[in-house]
């Protein structure tokens, strides 16, 4: 079975930057590389906003916590927003 994914890279303003389409072969989990290698390059060029930047770094430290832990989403996002430099 195979399906299409459609990616869309939406700049600050909202506007569509970056479209591609990615064929994926969800039986046995392939994906057109050079779409992807596309993808990447493309998504690679365009800086990152200060809302995307902040989001990335809190969903690392998420997966940096150990599933036993105590730790919350909300306690990472207010350390991280309370952070001084």
């Amino acid at each position: 079975m195979n399906a299409r994914i459609r990616a869309e890279e939406m700049t600050a303003t909202g506007q569509v930057d970056v479209s591609a389409e990615v064929a994926f072969d969800s039986m046995k989990g392939i994906v057109d590389s050079d779409a992807l290698a596309e993808m990447v390059q493309k998504a690679s060029e365009r800086p990152m906003t200060p809302e995307e930047e902040r989001a990335n770094r809190i969903s690392l430290a998420m997966g940096m916590v150990p599933s036993n832990s105590t730790i919350t989403r909300e306690r990472i996002e207010e350390v991280y927003d309370n952070r001084r430099y």
